[in-house]
């Protein structure tokens, strides 16, 4: 169009991106008291914010072919963080389809509705509306230094952290989860900030179809809780140094609130999954002398939760 803002699309649509950014506060306070020469205290208070990126803001309509998990499907439609909210949801898609009247007769019809599972073909693109996301953290801690242990150093601190409106590429299952499990359907922006029910359609025969729509969304929020401890001691032995050293992850909590509320069936606790496992060790065992040395290390892991749809995993799942 000779305006450098400004561009056609291959389907011929004038496109003009454009994004305005707001203007946040971010700072640090910290500090340190050492009452006695043995223990020093320590703190940290911090905001902070991730402004979209580039390709978060303005990646052009990107052709995408994908399946979903129809969780109107009898096998879906009872599970969940709250399956009465799925179920009466998936009741009222189909009351509005119009191939049912009313709550019974759309039971009997999803009782009987089986899911096609084919592929389907769409498009994901930039959202301009994206906002930052928000973090907000601080820890207190302490460093201990005995005297009467020369060289022995152990530390301990308590990490917190909130991360608000976290940016997250939507898929189609994530769109059609965050339509048909929201408590305000069918019209999510209350909960997320826009509407994921509009990201997708149906068929005359209530199968997904093809054109749906993805991209970026400030999609929920993050808390992270844990305390890091660590040790050191090196001990002159001869001509070298043996040095003992070790290090403990406790992972309290870490949890994804879809809302960002963190209310009772908002949010998934994941601490002591594979990936979060609660408790991560090491210990060091280590020898320096005339610039060679040998070392073991020892690394261990707690044992890990088996989550499903979010929820502990039963015994049979197991």
């Amino acid at each position: 169009s000779g305006k450098a803002e400004e561009y056609y699309n291959l389907a011929g649509q004038l496109l003009s991106p454009k994004a305005n950014g707001k203007a946040y506060t971010i700072y640090s306070l910290a500090g340190t008291w050492a009452p006695i020469s043995d223990i020093q205290f320590r703190g940290n208070y911090t905001k902070s914010v991730r402004n979209p990126s580039i390709v978060e803001l303005f990646l052009g309509g990107q052709p995408s072919f994908t399946s979903a998990t129809d969780l109107c499907g009898p096998n879906s439609i009872d599970t969940g963080q709250v399956p009465a909210t799925r179920r009466a949801n998936c009741q009222r898609a189909v009351i509005n389809a119009g191939l049912a009247t009313d709550t019974a007769s759309a039971n009997t019809f999803l009782a009987n509705f089986v899911p096609s599972g084919t592929g389907l073909q769409g498009t994901f693109t930039g959202n301009t509306s994206l906002s930052a996301e928000r973090g907000t953290s601080w820890t207190v801690g302490a460093v201990f230094t005995p005297r009467f242990i020369p060289r022995l150093t152990i530390s301990a601190d308590y990490i917190n952290v909130l991360l608000k409106d976290t940016i997250v590429p939507t898929l189609l299952g994530t769109a059609v989860q965050t339509c048909y499990d929201s408590p305000t359907y069918p019209d999510t922006t209350p909960s997320i900030g826009a509407n994921t029910c509009s990201f997708f359609s149906r068929d005359a025969a209530f199968q997904f179809a093809n054109g749906f729509s993805l991209g970026f969304l400030n999609l929920g929020a993050k808390k992270v809780e844990a305390v890091n401890i660590s040790w050191n001691y090196p001990i002159e032995v001869g001509a070298g140094r043996f040095t003992l050293a070790g290090s403990a992850y406790h992972l309290m909590h870490y949890r994804d609130s879809a809302g960002g509320q963190f209310a009772p069936g908002d949010d998934i606790e994941s601490a002591g999954t594979f990936a979060r496992p609660k408790w991560e060790t090491t210990l060091t065992a280590r020898y320096d002398q005339n610039g060679w040395f040998g070392q073991v290390v020892w690394n261990t892991q707690s044992s890990t939760k088996i989550f499903v749809s979010g929820v502990p995993a039963t015994t049979e799942q197991y």
